[in-house]
């Protein structure tokens, strides 16, 4: 803030002296990022910790620049919840309409009474559909001077405008401080203070509201990158940074998250609607867990629903199994969903499975058992920021909906599983997200780090060296190899690499003085096995490493990529070349040992035409012995499209009988009952079995989100 004519205010009377607080100067104008208020006298004003200033009312303010006319630049005073706005009238029109009498810049002199916000906009040079306002800057007229270092008031609506919190009740010791050394796309904490050093003003709940969004709140003013903003400063402020460094973004992190707050007192919430309104939950939940505030806190429960993330997540219910989903496009003549996406709806199995929903609290029948449902990809790529930050600070139990965190995790997982074929490609979740997850999803505050293994627990052909390590600087580790389950006081303290000579599990706690201990971690290590592995077993690399013969002079099989609408990246192996005869056999050698139990994973769909199954026989040999053997069928969806293909995965158990096993997968499909369909292989595998459950079949999308 600057501060023109500044002076410190002194009267001197017969009765005492009018105190100002210590911050308070008089001015005849104040300034804020661009804005200047002139007044029509000295009036004692100040800053708020977050450096917007305050004056004490009434206050006549005589002129504002920039220098509201013609529709731009406009001024409100205490702003409400809604779709009507007095900043600017370029808006698309339905979009934020502008009422000039709102304007109240147009109207100078105007004298404000105490609890009152005046906010004022600059009009960006040259008009775009988006970043119309490039800043709001906000002015808050107070009854008496706050308290130095106190929080600036929400903008938006009536009310009182006293301070109800400040910074000397943030508890900097809620925050975690996880090592970043591993996070190698974490952006620099300081690169991010500019974002939430300027006023985030949010009146509009409906979709339309992105457009009164300025740049710094996110790209296009739409809540993934809005998500993508608070989602990343929640996360950098739990790094290891000291309270120093975090103090500055802390700050600004905290105002948006009472802005918000103030944002559902005055009767606003963010409905779940496609991408739009996600992002506006991870700051109050920064706010709520440091300043320990019991309103801020029941304001972040998922029951209150006043956010999209719970509004679009929840656990899958008999009640959604029963429910036909869709709507009815006349275009395509069926129930289609978003952007007529197919519709898969629930079964059975499917009870209790976390899920996310386009509208779930307010359009059921939206929701899509399919991975590639519109918008899901968005949603679900912004889930990590504010569940992560919950997790790391304590704060899952009291955000209580644990259909927003497992789903958040089930996200992530399936992105990051060999299942996953590009589902999510347009709109991954960022690299940061995927990192911090994965290397703090144990962690939770005041607990030692789970201590890792590396190498990592599996087969190995002989006695391996194995590292045992916490990211906890200064904690310990007790491991044991003989079953019993190691404490802080119990086990072998670790002092360098422990050597795992026989096949045997390696059991692992970190502790640290006064902090919890870490979970145990556990490894099964099997040795003198030698790992199998298959040669291109998703046919990344077209058929190379197979042996394919074929009984047809036509092309035996041909690899399906993103010429034929798959849109992931990924590869399959079709049965045939587009004939769907029984003319192919898929054979490869791989390295066994005699007497040890193996497990064949596969997958297996079909596309074409329906009612024309597609067989596969698939066995293990040695020599012409068949050593375990299984048939399997698939149809098509009805139509020629590899990018709907339903997977069923399967897995064939076999013992080794020899060094070497021929993994043999032979195409059973005849002429006369298979039509214009073929049946398509993928994610081949071998490993040393344990017991292998059949898993569920997966609907596989290939179809881009698009931003609506």
């Amino acid at each position: 803030m600057s501060i023109s004519s500044a002076r410190l205010c002194l009267w001197v009377g017969v009765s005492a002296a009018a105190v100002l607080a210590p911050s308070a100067l008089a001015a005849t104008s104040v300034s804020r990022d661009g804005v200047t208020w002139t007044f029509g006298r000295d009036y004692a004003t100040g800053q708020y910790v977050n450096g917007d200033p305050w004056v004490v009312g009434p206050v006549t303010i005589t002129a504002i620049s920039p220098e509201p006319a013609d529709g731009r630049n406009g001024t409100m005073v205490n702003p409400p919840v809604g779709t009507t706005q007095g900043f600017d009238k370029d808006f698309t029109p339905g979009y934020n309409d502008y009422v000039p009498a709102l304007n109240v810049g147009t109207n100078l002199p105007l004298t404000v009474p105490p609890d009152c916000s005046i906010v004022s906009s600059i009009t960006a040079d040259g008009w775009t559909p988006f970043y119309t306002i490039e800043t709001f800057a906000i002015l808050t007229v107070v009854r008496e001077a706050p308290a130095a270092g106190s929080f600036r008031p929400c903008a938006i609506g009536s009310g009182s405008r006293a301070s109800v919190w400040n910074a000397s009740g943030i508890d900097y010791a809620r925050l975690n401080a996880l090592p970043r050394a591993p996070l190698s796309a974490a952006p620099p904490l300081a690169s991010y203070v500019g974002y939430f050093s300027h006023a985030w003003l949010e009146l509009n709940p409906s979709w339309t509201g992105r457009y009164l969004h300025p740049p710094y709140m996110g790209e296009n003013g739409y809540g993934q990158y809005i998500a993508y903003r608070t989602g990343i400063a929640a996360l950098l402020l739990n790094l290891d940074y000291s309270d120093a460094e975090k103090r500055d973004l802390l700050i600004g992190v905290i105002q948006v998250g009472l802005d918000n707050y103030g944002f559902i007192t005055q009767g606003g919430l963010w409905a779940a609607d496609g991408g739009h309104n996600v992002g506006r939950l991870a700051p109050l939940v920064m706010a709520a867990g440091v300043l320990n505030d019991p309103d801020l806190k029941a304001a972040i429960q998922g029951a209150a629903m006043k956010f999209q993330e719970y509004q679009s997540t929840f656990l899958v219910t008999t009640a959604d199994v029963a429910l036909v989903h869709g709507v009815w496009d006349p275009q395509l003549q069926r129930l289609a969903g978003v952007n007529g996406d197919p519709v898969y709806d629930y079964t059975a199995e499917d009870v209790g499975l976390p899920e996310w929903g386009i509208r779930h609290t307010w359009q059921v029948a939206l929701d899509n058992n399919w991975f590639g449902a519109a918008y899901r990809s968005i949603n679900g790529a912004t889930h990590l920021g504010p569940t992560m930050a919950a997790r790391v600070m304590g704060l899952r139990k009291a955000m209580n909906w644990e259909a927003l965190f497992l789903y958040a995790e089930r996200h992530v997982d399936f992105e990051q599983s060999i299942d996953y074929r590009g589902e999510f490609i347009y709109n991954e979740t960022p690299l940061f997200f995927r990192q911090f997850y994965n290397t703090y999803k144990e962690a939770e505050l005041g607990t030692v780090l789970t201590p890792t293994f590396d190498p990592p627990g599996g087969t190995y052909a002989d006695s391996q060296s194995v590292t045992l390590a916490t990211l906890t600087p200064g904690a310990s580790i007790r491991y044991t190899l003989d079953g019993r389950t190691p404490t802080s006081t119990s086990g072998t303290v670790c002092v360098g690499p422990v050597t795992i000579a026989s096949t045997g599990r390696l059991q692992a706690i970190a502790c640290k003085s006064g902090m919890t201990s870490s979970r145990v971690a556990g490894g099964a290590y099997t040795i003198g096995v030698t790992p199998v592995e298959i040669v291109n077993g998703s046919f990344e690399d077209g058929t190379t490493g197979w042996v394919v013969s074929s009984t047809d002079t036509n092309a035996a099989a041909f690899v399906i990529g993103a010429h034929e609408g798959r849109t992931d990246r990924a590869s399959a192996l079709v049965l045939g070349a587009h004939d769907a005869r029984g003319n192919a056999v898929f054979e490869q050698a791989v390295p066994t040992t005699a007497g040890t139990g193996y497990a064949l994973p596969f997958d297996f769909g079909a596309f074409g035409s329906t009612g024309r199954p597609q067989l596969l026989r698939v066995e293990a040999r040695h020599g012409t012995n068949v050593l375990a053997g299984m048939t399997v069928s698939a149809d098509g969806p009805g139509t020629y499209d590899a990018g709907n293909t339903t997977f069923q995965s399967y897995a064939l158990t076999f013992t080794a009988a020899a060094a070497i096993t021929h993994l043999r997968f032979r195409d059973l499909t005849s002429l006369a009952n298979s039509g214009a369909c073929d049946g398509i292989l993928d994610h081949v595998g071998c490993r040393n079995s344990g017991k292998v459950a059949r898993a569920e079949a997966r609907q596989v999308s290939h179809s881009a989100s698009t931003h609506d």
